[in-house]
């Protein structure tokens, strides 16, 4: 009779077990989903050298509870877009994100707010001399 209940008993906390790690690994799953301001966003008229889209990703590490974003961004080039190649972004509030591209003599500061379906893009390109050589707006919208 001991037998039997510590066997049922033994049961119970295996199951109990993965009844809650599966608990775990849905809550895992819902706190690694993406808010709206990820994915593609175009600038449908770049001309050659300006800003023609954004990728904005989120992406989940080992511990989803602190998911990061990343953005690529793309110049209209000639015979197809330019890319950045990826950096860490950084959000700032709800809408806003800061990332950062370094180029050999250049670093391209960039801020992007994003409103419902469009996205203002700010560009602001320092060279070695940490003089800003100008500031570029862009605005993008969802592709």
């Amino acid at each position: 009779m001991l037998r039997a209940v510590r066997a049922a008993t033994a049961r119970l906390f295996v199951v109990t077990g993965m009844i809650a790690g599966t608990a775990g690994a849905v809550l895992a799953e819902e706190d690694c989903v993406p808010s709206s301001e990820a994915g593609t966003w175009v600038n449908p008229s770049a001309k050659v050298r300006e800003l023609s889209s954004i990728e904005l990703e989120y992406f989940c590490p080992e511990d989803p509870v602190y998911g990061a974003w990343r953005m690529r961004m793309k110049t209209r080039c000639h015979p197809r877009d330019c890319s950045w190649g990826w950096t860490r972004a950084e959000r700032r509030s709800v809408t806003t994100f800061l990332g950062s591209f370094q180029g050999f003599y250049t670093t391209s500061f960039v801020k992007l707010d994003v409103m419902g379906g469009r996205m203002s893009v700010e560009v602001e390109n320092r060279s070695l001399s940490t003089t800003i050589d100008g500031i570029k707006r862009y605005m993008l919208m969802r592709k």
